[in-house]
């Protein structure tokens, strides 16, 4: 009834039709992919961002306050050796090379105590837990019949757990930028000075902590966002020192350019004076 020739070209037809709909069927596969792959990436970036300023808040809320009462306790003659430095290991060896290298402590016994001595005294805590309540939750002030020498040491025992507190929180916070949980360079502009002048305060502590255990370091997050961070930030420094001084460069290079043209027209017109007043010499001469 039918011609074979009819049905081989019909079961062509129906072949073609099939593989052009197979293709169409994986191009609209693939083109799904991509946009689920993309609105992933977009959300995984809005996430990371709205993570970055829960950070920044925490950060606001909890640490910030802790890193002002550090400052002011602790002590700052280590902190501009610290920030000259770059790729920190913070080990205890390296702590010794600085101390070395910086003439530090020179004269003194027992550097670990140095390194971490707390500059602050009795009066001073007073004052910090008596200004700042959220220092109620951290310290209990010793009755006054402890006498002053026995209330400063407990209260700088409290201080070192504070520091502690302080130094796992931060280990907390760099976590959560080194595992791209959350996008660092949105917080880096607003939070970076204070964290990397915490760190470099309280180095010879981070060091202390590893001086038993130098291939198992504490607070490794820490240390990984600091020295990232500390290496963008002398990148823009020497940026900026470079554009200024490109800039003194220029401004100095039109100052001397106006300086010549101002002296060449002086020139100038000393010459064309000069040569008016000789030939008015010679004419009254003449005459």
């Amino acid at each position: 009834m039918f011609d074979g020739i009819d049905i081989f070209e019909t079961a062509s037809y129906f072949t073609v039709v099939s593989g052009m709909a197979s293709a169409g069927l994986l191009i609209v596969a693939i083109v799904t992919a991509l946009l689920s792959l993309l609105t992933l990436k977009r959300n995984r970036k809005k996430m990371r961002i709205n993570k970055a300023c829960e950070l920044a808040l925490f950060f606001s809320d909890n640490i910030i306050w802790k890193t002002s009462f550090v400052t002011d306790v602790y002590s700052m003659h280590n902190m501009r050796c610290i920030a000259k430095r770059n790729a920190l290991t913070f080990t205890w060896d390296e702590a010794l090379d600085i101390v070395s290298d910086e003439k530090l402590f020179e004269g003194e016994d027992n550097i670990e105590v140095c390194a971490t001595s707390l500059n602050i005294e009795l009066d001073t805590f007073l004052w910090w837990i008596k200004t700042d309540k959220r220092l109620d939750n951290v310290f209990i002030v010793p009755p006054e019949g402890d006498g002053r020498q026995a209330s400063e040491a407990a209260l700088r025992f409290q201080t070192n757990s504070l520091i502690t507190q302080l130094l796992n929180q931060l280990e907390w916070f760099s976590m959560n930028f080194n595992y791209e949980i959350a996008a660092e360079k949105v917080v880096y502009q607003s939070l970076h000075q204070v964290f990397l002048s915490t760190v470099q305060i309280l180095y010879f502590f981070i060091a202390l902590h590893n001086k038993s255990a130098p291939s198992d370091k504490y607070y490794t997050n820490l240390m990984i966002l600091y020295n990232k961070w500390k290496a963008r930030d002398d990148k823009k420094k020497r940026i900026f020192i470079q554009a200024a001084d490109r800039e003194n460069r220029k401004k100095h290079n039109l100052e001397e350019r106006s300086n010549r043209i101002i002296t060449n027209a002086k020139n100038k017109i000393n010459r064309r004076l000069k040569k008016a007043g000789d030939r008015s010499t010679t004419k009254d001469t003449k005459f």
